[in-house]
């Protein structure tokens, strides 16, 4: 049995689907790349996913779908990824010496389709695959509905961490006791420890954002992810623009996905 996990668009020729019988995703950002395994690389095995991550991972599909259909309207120009044109354009052009080999977005069938071989679990939840091995999801902290993996056998145990974080936000707290114990740990998406600390990092962003707001008098917009983060940063500023007075100016949150996405994170108890 195989099992995988991925964050990235499948480089194409590097790993037969078809072999594939398990994928497990950790949480929404992982999703992107999912229907072209699902819809285009003869992938018959069993994706498994807590119910948050599927619904955000729909929104992020669908909105980038939304986004990129008004591109396709615009006639292609592809020429650019000739290496004997890109060598004279500017950055960052020429830097992406794999661009002839990008894959076109999918559209909005694909997703429909991708998301609904999607099973959901709950965490700590132990799902049976195939007789062979036992998979259960538990909290990474990470993000609404991210997880960490559990593989277990009479014999062995496996954990899979991805993105975790044990910084205190809306998100369930990340499960440790559960990784214990283990044979082997697999990590993924390892980053260096922040010598920032978060919650000076809030203060400064809502007082800048603010003091600019006030000086000027108007709305200023920040763009930024329209789930995962964005939630904290909805709480943080809003608490501190009714702190200062400036309770009176609107936050738009603009994406074709942006009711959804607040709906489907007000339903969640995370």
């Amino acid at each position: 049995m195989r099992t995988l996990s991925f964050s990235k668009q499948p480089i194409s020729g590097l790993i037969d689907f078809s072999t594939i019988d398990v994928i497990l995703l950790t949480n929404f950002y992982n999703i992107l790349a999912l229907p072209y395994v699902t819809e285009y690389s003869g992938f018959n095995g069993k994706v498994f996913a807590t119910e948050p991550t599927l619904h955000f991972g729909r929104l992020y599909m669908e909105e980038l779908v939304s986004y990129n259909e008004s591109f396709l309207q615009k006639k292609k120009f592809t020429l650019w990824k000739n290496k004997d044109i890109q060598k004279f354009l500017p950055s960052p052009l020429c830097d992406f010496h794999d661009a002839v080999t990008w894959e076109g977005i999918y559209n909005a069938r694909d997703v429909s389709s991708s998301i609904s071989k999607i099973q959901c679990v709950g965490f700590s939840e132990r799902i049976d695959v195939l007789g062979l091995i036992r998979v259960t999801a538990v909290s990474s902290g990470y993000a609404i509905g991210s997880s960490n993996w559990i593989l277990e056998t009479d014999y062995h145990k496996i954990c899979y961490i991805s993105s975790s974080s044990t910084y205190a936000t809306h998100s369930l707290p990340m499960e440790q006791n559960a990784l214990k114990n283990s044979d082997l740990c697999i990590l993924n998406s390892l980053t260096p420890t922040s010598i920032v600390n978060p919650d000076a990092m809030l203060r400064d962003f809502c007082s800048n954002l603010g003091n600019i707001c006030y000086l000027e008098n108007q709305f200023k917009r920040s763009t930024i992810l329209t789930k995962g983060v964005i939630f904290d940063l909805f709480e943080y500023l809003c608490a501190f623009m009714d702190g200062s007075g400036l309770s009176f100016i609107p936050i738009y949150f603009i994406s074709p996905v942006a009711d959804s996405s607040l709906a489907y994170a007000n339903i969640y108890a995370e």
